[in-house]
This record gives C-alpha cells, structure tokens and sequence, in this order.
C-alpha cells in the first residue's frame, strides 16, 4: 500500500520550509544563514576576510601611484557531523488524547497522526535549532566547535573539532587578570583595552554580552551608573528593553567608553544537555564583545536512503525521514541537518572570563 502524500520527504520539506523557525538569540544576531551557503555536496566550503587598516602613502607628483595589496581571505573545506533527532509514533500514540486535545474527541487514529506529525517536525526542528545555539555560543567563546559524535555504540563517542585558528592558543580571547568581582578590579580599563585589541583586527565592537555574574559585578562598581547613557536610566533604576525575550537577552543600556559606546547585553539562555542537566549556553561569568553578523551558518547536503531502496540528496537545512515498522506497530520521524557556524569576518568578536564562578 502506498503512503500516504503527507508521509512523503519533499510533502515534509515543504511543511518544514513554511514553518517558521525557533527564535534563539545567538543564531539570529550573529550567526545568519547563509543564503549561498547551501551546497549540494556533504563538505562546505567556509570563507572570511580580513579587514586590513592600511594607509594610503605620501608620494611626490609625477612617481605614479604607490600599489598596495588587495585584502586577502581565508577559505577552509569542512565536513559537518550529522544533527539526527528522532521521534518514535506507535499504535498507542494515535489511539489517546493528546495535550491539550478535548476529553471527548472526534479525532480518528489517522487524524491524529497526522496531527502529530506536525508537532513533531516542530519539536525536533527546534531541537536542531537549539544545536546551533551551542555551536554558536562556542565560536564567540573558543573560536571553535567541538562535538561529541554518536557512533551507535554508546560507550564509543567520539571527539570532532574545528578550530578556525592556527595559532597554539585562541587569538580571540582577552585574559582579565584582576576578575571584577575581586577587589582592585576595573572594568572599565579592561573593556577598553579589550574595545583596543578588538579595533586592532580591523573590527569596531558594538555589543558587549554579559551573563548574570559579571553583571552583579559590574552594577556594583560606582562607575557603571557614571558611564551608563543617560537615554537607558531612569530614576536610578535601568530599564531594560527586551531583544529577545523567548531566549533571556535583554538590553540594559549603552555603556560610554573612552573609544565609543557599547550595547550591554544580557544573555542567559538555557538548554538541556544530552545527559539531561541545565546548561547555559554562556558560561556564568563570561563577557563576550561581538560585530552583529560576524558569523555565518553554512550547511551540507544530506543524503538518504529512502523506501525506493534508492539514495537520495536533498540541498536544505532540514530534511526529514519516516520509517515505517509495520512488524511492530510503529514508525520514525527523523530530521537531518548539517550546518556548520563560522566566522564571517576576522576578529568580529572577542571573549574573556570577566569572573570566575565555580
């Protein structure tokens, strides 16, 4: 028996593509979709630039013009690991009420199904979405991804790094060496040379990050309030206004520095991990300076075998699957995507350990 049309990949593509995507805030300010990003091969092909500062030269009329160099990129070939969530409907499932459904409900077992399916394209997309948001957050914080790869054998997982530095160490990290909740700390000289290291990459810093910790720290040193611009307080009180509020960002004000001015915000977002613990997606005690749009989500083609015992290739950031287990009464949704976050231009972002939180 054919399946049903709604069971069908390119049917679940479309409903994937006309959904609308989970908010994170991450993903949505710094890490954009790349729109030529999409490749039609399982590796990726990552490129950014790097903004030079160089000054043209004085010459004595006559000589010709002076060449200088046109700024150069770095292009790096990836092979993105696999994101496969995945979600089991059985007999059973179809046949109860489902949250939120009326006690006394005219939906069939078919109807339901279908109702399912929706819910759970959605839940496993954010899901993936979620994925991203932690990748995210390991650009601007180590200037690279780590993954932890499920082999099939639970006790074999295995370690996949892309570092998108050569250097021994994290050129993009800033070492704080009086942390600000410590007596003698000033924020402030640290922010500022850090706004300087930054600017030396050819970059001009506009938001500051900051998690819960190095907030408290700062709000309590008589400074904050002095540098603070005056549009963003009121009555001795900050009024926040949100960014993104679905993803605990919010904006506290602008910061005046000796070299410009700063967005304060703060970033406490959650998720739960594989082994079921809360984790933020910025470490406590972080601070991350960063350029909107300094990255970029780029993603692999997925390739599948499908029920025509046939490999197909599909070109998108999600695709799903559906198996059918006639046998035991049961089928599969499974989602596919294989973006890869990079950096977009050098050293749009910089991060630092403002304190130390055990």
């Amino acid at each position: 028996m054919t399946a049903p049309m709604y069971y069908n990949t390119d049917f679940m593509l479309a409903a994937i593509e006309k959904k609308a995507p989970v908010t994170t805030f991450l993903l949505s300010r710094y890490f954009p979709d790349n729109e030529l990003g999409v490749f039609a091969t399982g590796d990726v092909l990552v490129e950014y630039q790097k903004n030079g500062q160089n000054i043209a030269p004085f010459v004595v009329p006559y000589i010709g013009g002076i060449p200088m160099e046109r700024k150069g990129y770095e292009s790096s070939r990836y092979t993105p690991a696999n994101i496969e969530p995945s979600r089991t409907l059985t007999i059973e499932d179809a046949m109860k009420k489902g949250f939120g459904e009326a006690i006394v409900s005219n939906l069939t077992p078919e109807q339901r199904a279908i109702t399912l399916l929706g819910k759970d394209l959605k839940e496993l997309d954010d899901a993936i979405a979620r994925t991203k948001e932690t990748m995210a957050a390991s650009v601007l914080l180590n200037n690279k991804i780590v993954m932890t790869v499920q082999t099939g054998d639970s006790a074999k997982p295995k370690t996949e790094e892309i570092r998108y530095y050569k250097e021994s160490a994290n050129p993009l990290e800033y070492a704080i060496t009086t942390k600000w909740d410590a007596e003698g700390a000033d924020f402030i000289d640290d922010l500022e040379k850090m706004y300087l290291a930054f600017q030396a990459n050819g970059q001009v810093p506009e938001d500051l990050i900051v998690t819960a910790s190095a907030l408290k720290a700062m709000r309590n040193n008589k400074k904050f309030i002095e540098l603070l611009d005056n549009r963003n307080y009121d009555i001795g009180k900050i009024n926040p206004t949100g960014i993104d509020a679905k993803t605990g960002a919010a904006f506290i004000g602008k910061l005046n520095l000796a070299y410009g001015q700063l967005n304060i915000i703060t970033y406490v977002g959650k998720y739960t991990d594989t082994d079921g613990s809360n984790k933020f997606y910025i470490p406590d005690g972080k601070i991350i300076l960063a350029v909107p749009g300094c990255g970029q989500t780029v993603y692999g083609a997925v390739t599948q075998m499908e029920d025509d015992e046939k490999l197909h290739t599909y070109v998108g950031k999600r695709v799903p699957q559906r198996f059918a287990n006639k046998k035991a009464g049961n089928s599969e949704l499974k989602l596919t995507s294989k973006p890869l976050l990079a950096p977009k231009v050098y050293g749009g972002f910089m991060s630092a350990t403002a304190v130390t939180v055990s």
